[in-house]
């Protein structure tokens, strides 16, 4: 298509909406609007020449600051220097973790033709563990599902060793509760933030799917 318009919802009323557009060479626009104005960030797609930031204000002048060219590898640098001192710094593994959930689900949108919920849940010690537990919890299960009928049947057909793989089941659920204590000495997670986004081709009604 020559167009594709993401549009995305927040809490508490927020909204965006990211449009691609093919056409002559143009700087990148990134344009926040709010009651009283607007600020507009202009950039190289390529990161080669200079930005610009404009300040549009309600009855005032609009105010444009150059902004010197971007080094992207300088930046990376100074993202791992911070992350090493242990320094609070933007952007950080949690931005980039859901850029690409919220860049997979307009994929996924697009596909499925519908819109894509997504949750943002802060990555934490507690949210790791309950997912690994989780997915523990489901690989037991199925290893006994698996396991008893063989125990059982195995003595019908002569082989009376296959009784004994009962046992092993009681000390594997006892070690597996017994891991969940493991939860008091984890950090609880931060609140939740719900979000959704949705991508739509212009000129269609369809509403496209993202996901985060």
């Amino acid at each position: 298509t020559d167009r594709l318009v993401v549009q995305l919802r927040g809490s508490n009323g927020r909204s965006a909406e990211v449009r691609l557009e093919t056409g002559p060479p143009e700087p990148t626009r990134l344009v926040v609007v709010g009651s009283q104005g607007s600020l507009t960030l202009e950039y190289d797609p390529a990161f080669l020449g200079q930005s610009r930031l404009i300040r549009r204000l309600a009855g005032e002048a609009e105010v444009v600051t150059e902004i010197a060219p971007w080094n992207p590898k300088d930046a990376i640098l100074h993202a791992l220097t911070e992350a090493v001192a242990g320094r609070d710094f933007h952007p950080n593994l949690l931005d980039g973790t859901r850029a690409m959930e919220v860049t997979e689900a307009v994929g996924r949108g697009l596909r499925r033709g519908r819109t894509i919920d997504l949750d943002y849940e802060e990555m934490s010690e507690a949210g790791n563990f309950k997912s690994v537990m989780t997915a523990t919890g489901c690989a037991l299960l199925v290893g006994i599902l698996l396991i008893l009928p063989i125990a059982l049947i195995g003595p019908v057909f002569g082989v009376r060793w296959t009784i004994y793989l009962a046992y092993i089941i009681p000390p594997v659920l006892a070690l597996f509760v017994l891991l969940q204590l493991l939860r008091l000495g984890m950090k609880p997670p931060g609140s939740k933030v719900a979000g959704s986004a949705k991508a739509r081709p212009a000129g269609t009604s369809a509403e496209v799917p993202p996901s985060a």
